[in-house]
C-alpha cells in the first residue's frame, strides 16, 4: 500500500509539472517578441476563439461618412420609439422629423460611441448603448440580446425607459446584433490580406501597455478582391451569415487608403482599430477596454 501511494503521488507530482510547463509555454510564447505579422494574426485569433466568453467596453469615434444613412436609420428608430412608448411619442416624432428633414442634406460629422458587449459560445451575444451620437438619446441605457439558442430570427430590445423588452426580426433596421466584434475583426483582416500584405510597422505605448501595430495599406486604384467567408471557422450563426459575409468586406465599399490593428503583446488580443484616408488624414478608430473573460453563464443573457 505504501509503495502504491508513493507511484501515485510521484504521478501525480510529473502530471502537475506538466500542466505547469504547458501554462509557462504558452505566456512565453506571447512574451517573446514576434516579427512576422502573420503570426500575430493568427496567434491572436486562436486565443480569441479559444475562449468560451468574454465582455468589453468598445468606445468608437470618427467621421460618419453615410451621415444620409445615419439620419434615415435615426428617423426608423425615433418612429419605432414613437408607436412604443407614450411617455415620449412627442420627442421621438420630433426627432423622427428632424432626421428626415437632414437625410437628404447631411454632411460629414464626426461621432463618437461607447457600449458594453457581453458574448459567450456559441452565439450568446448582448450589447447596451451606454451612449451613442448615431442614435437619438431616447435609445441611451437600451439593452439588445441576442440569443438564437432559443430563436434565431429574433432579438429582445429593452429601452431603459420601458419595463419590458420588446421583440424585434434581426431584419430590421436595428437588428444588427448578430455576432461579436472579435469574430467580426479576424474575417476583416482576412479579407484585408486578399488584398494588401499585412506589415508590422512598429510597437506602441498605450495606456500602459505595449502594443504591435499591423497594417494594411491600399492604392486607390486597387481592385479588391471579397472574402468568400468560412462561417464554422469564425462560428456565426446561419441567421447572421449574409450580414456577417457583407460586414467582413465593408471596408472596400469605404474607399480606405488604409487600416491600422493594435494588438495588446501581453496576450495578443485586440485593442484598438485605426482607419486612414488616402491622403493619410484620420477617419475613425474603435478601442476594446475593460476586457474580462471565461466569466459569464447563460443565465448573464
Amino acid at each position: 500500500m505504501i509503495e502504491v501511494n508513493s507511484i501515485m503521488k510521484k504521478t501525480a507530482s510529473k502530471l502537475l509539472f506538466i500542466i505547469v510547463a504547458v501554462f509557462i509555454t504558452w505566456e512565453m510564447s506571447f512574451a517573446e517578441d514576434i516579427s512576422k505579422p502573420e503570426e500575430i494574426i493568427q496567434k491572436s485569433f486562436e486565443y480569441a476563439m479559444s475562449l468560451d466568453s468574454y465582455s468589453y467596453l468598445v468606445l468608437g469615434e470618427g467621421w460618419d461618412m453615410n451621415p444620409s444613412d445615419t439620419a434615415n436609420r435615426t428617423a426608423v428608430v425615433a418612429g419605432e420609439a414613437a408607436t412604443s412608448f407614450k411617455s415620449v411619442s412627442g420627442m421621438a416624432k420630433d426627432i423622427k422629423e428632424s432626421a428626415e428633414e437632414n437625410s437628404e442634406e447631411a454632411k460629414p460629422e464626426y461621432k463618437k460611441y461607447k457600449c458594453g458587449v457581453k458574448f459567450k459560445k456559441p452565439f450568446l451575444l448582448q450589447m447596451k448603448v451606454i451612449m451613442s451620437e448615431y442614435v437619438p438619446q431616447i435609445i441611451y441605457g437600451s439593452l439588445m440580446t441576442y440569443r438564437p439558442d432559443k430563436n434565431p430570427d429574433i432579438f429582445w430590445f429593452k429601452p431603459k425607459i420601458s419595463p419590458m423588452a420588446i421583440k424585434r426580426d434581426i431584419n430590421s433596421e436595428s437588428g444588427d446584433l448578430l455576432y461579436s466584434m472579435m469574430q467580426h475583426n479576424y474575417a476583416i483582416m482576412e479579407s484585408m490580406s486578399l488584398n494588401a500584405e499585412p506589415a508590422l510597422t512598429g510597437t506602441k505605448e498605450y495606456e500602459g501597455k505595449e502594443l504591435y501595430q499591423v497594417e494594411w495599406a491600399f492604392k486607390p486604384d486597387t481592385e479588391f478582391k471579397s472574402l468568400d467567408v468560412d462561417f464554422d471557422k469564425y462560428m456565426i450563426h446561419e441567421a447572421a451569415r449574409t450580414r456577417f459575409q457583407n460586414s467582413a468586406n465593408s471596408y472596400i465599399k469605404d474607399d480606405i487608403g488604409k487600416m491600422v490593428y493594435y494588438f495588446d503583446k501581453d496576450n495578443l488580443l485586440v485593442v484598438m482599430r485605426e482607419v486612414y484616408n488616402h491622403d493619410g488624414s484620420f477617419r475613425s478608430r474603435k478601442q476594446w477596454k475593460d476586457l474580462k473573460i471565461n466569466h459569464l453563464k447563460e443565465k448573464d443573457f
